[in-house]
């Protein structure tokens, strides 16, 4: 048996009960005794008793008249071993033979407060025909008769009871529940309004556990939001949904030893987006049966398999994460489980998560990092078509520029050819080397070219200048320089108007045409 810090009072208990019922499951034999105040004869009835459909309420008939229980009776021990049905034969048993029993106290200072009781089934419509469950409650067995020994046969069907309230041993789960204030109103039509009475409920019943568990008050799809939508990776967490049953003997047990504890309360408060619901009442468990449709849920918590569950199951914490839109059940936290397996079991449900969440932000920076890189290679293709366009912008205007230039190049060579022809229309005609009064000058042009020209000596300078002009070199962009010693420059130094006589011009002349 796994260590449990339990009174020894309470272990001797415990180890009886799980030597009589076979139950192997210690945190189940612990709920079902702590469920019954620790009474281990009321204990071992309550499952030992065969379970009744959903259509049929036990009835408590009246018990035969009491006596003196002999000395020679068999021990509580003895007959509970010897006469408790089997699990398998329940189960195989289309229908359970009528419990009879009588009470024997479990040691000698209790041995004389007994009595009998007969117990059989009966469908809904006998059990109301013989009045409400309080007529059972206030009926008072009558004293025990000789008739009791009948009743105390080896007959398989009959076991052993004490004359505890036999109301508690066999009140159906729904009775157990009617004395308290439920944590879902039937009548509520607003999921807000009843959350806030689950939770207004639920810590007024447990606040002395003084760790209250943060429970989300909205509906279940803006729960879903707060706990996966956030914008920041880093603070989204799992949903844990709480399903409360207050039918399960392990309602009360499993809130305050494990629920509102300090370790698992305050896990659930930093971790967790935590979402309850209470499904004690088949109107509430359709609710939130649509509820789990609507958010494309009802796969991940199979909700119609829960009437299968033992009632111990009861409550359950389904850890849910969503990756890629698809919500997964990484664990389920049952009513029978211990702080440890729960705490193990939220843990593995953040881990879980947090593998998720890591790889979202893995494939985010991988897509950003891709995006970034689509990016710079748009930017720099956008880029180069600028470049491109400005380079065809540059040619295009320098190409148009060569064109100007050169339109204005011919314009000005058609000009300067139109301005030579006309002054060498306007030029005398060179006279001939007979005739006399002439001079002859030579022309040394820029070009190394040298040419010669008779000129009459009463011809004004000038003829000299527009001849040049006509052969290409005008005295705009010329200067002319005679052979004296300095050199002269003809333009500047000289009247042009004057003839080459009266300027004391040689007869032979050497000009130099230099450009400017």
């Amino acid at each position: 048996m796994d260590q449990i810090d339990l009174p020894d009072e309470q272990m001797d208990k415990l180890r009886q009960f799980q030597e009589i019922t076979n139950i192997d499951d210690l945190q189940v034999a612990i709920c079902k005794l702590a469920s019954l105040d620790w009474n281990v004869q009321r204990a071992i009835e309550a499952h030992l008793m065969p379970e009744l459909d959903d259509n049929e309420e036990p009835v408590i008939l009246e018990a035969p008249p009491s006596r003196p229980a002999p000395s020679s009776a068999p021990s509580y021990t003895q007959n509970m071993s010897r006469r408790r049905p089997r699990h398998n034969d329940r189960a195989q048993a289309p229908e359970p033979e009528p419990l009879h029993s009588a009470s024997v106290g479990m040691n000698s200072n209790n041995s004389n407060d007994h009595g009998a009781v007969t117990r059989t089934r009966t469908t809904r419509n006998a059990f109301s025909e013989r009045g409400p469950s309080s007529s059972a409650r206030n009926a008072t067995p009558p004293e025990e008769t000789a008739g009791d020994d009948e009743m105390r046969s080896d007959d398989d069907d009959m076991y052993i009871d004490d004359g505890h309230d036999m109301e508690a041993d066999v009140v159906s789960a729904s009775r157990r529940v009617e004395g308290l204030v439920p944590l879902i109103p039937l009548d509520s039509s607003d999921v807000h309004e009843a959350l806030q009475n689950f939770v207004a409920v639920f810590e007024n019943r447990y606040r002395a556990s003084g760790n209250m568990p943060h429970f989300s008050t909205e509906s279940l799809p803006d729960a879903i939001r707060a706990a996966f939508d956030k914008p920041e990776s880093s603070d989204r967490r799992p949903l844990a949904i709480y399903i409360h049953n207050e039918k399960s003997i392990a309602a009360n047990i499993f809130v305050t030893q494990v629920l509102c504890t300090e370790v698992i309360s305050s896990l659930l408060r930093h971790q967790f987006v935590l979402w309850p619901w209470d499904v004690t009442y088949e109107e509430n468990a359709n609710k939130l049966r649509e509820w789990l449709e609507l958010t494309h849920m009802s796969d991940v918590i199979s909700f119609d398999n829960f009437k299968y569950v033992r009632s111990e199951t009861f409550p359950m914490i389904a850890v849910v994460v969503r990756d890629k839109g698809s919500f997964i059940p990484v664990q389920m936290c049952c009513g029978t489980d211990s702080m440890d397996s729960v705490l193990s079991k939220l843990m593995s449900g953040i881990d879980a998560y947090e593998a998720i969440r890591v790889q979202e932000q893995t494939e985010k920076r991988e897509r950003e990092e891709r995006e970034a890189i689509r990016n710079q290679q748009h930017a720099e293709y956008e880029e180069s078509l600028a470049a491109d366009k400005a380079r065809m912008e540059a040619k295009k205007r320098e190409e148009e520029e060569k064109r100007a230039k050169e339109e204005e190049e011919r314009r000005k060579e058609e000009a300067e050819k139109i301005r030579r022809e006309t002054l060498a229309k306007k030029l005398p005609s060179e006279p001939t080397e007979s005739e006399q009064d002439v001079m002859q000058v030579k022309f040394r042009l820029p070009t190394g070219e040298q040419t010669m020209r008779r000129f009459r000596r009463k011809e004004p300078i000038q003829v000299m200048v527009d001849y040049l002009s006509s052969k290409g070199f005008s005295p705009a962009l010329y200067k002319y320089f005679n052979s004296d010693y300095p050199k002269k420059e003809v333009n500047s130094h000289f009247d042009l108007t004057q003839s080459f006589f009266d300027a004391k011009w040689p007869a032979r002349e050497q000009i130099h045409v230099e450009e400017i």
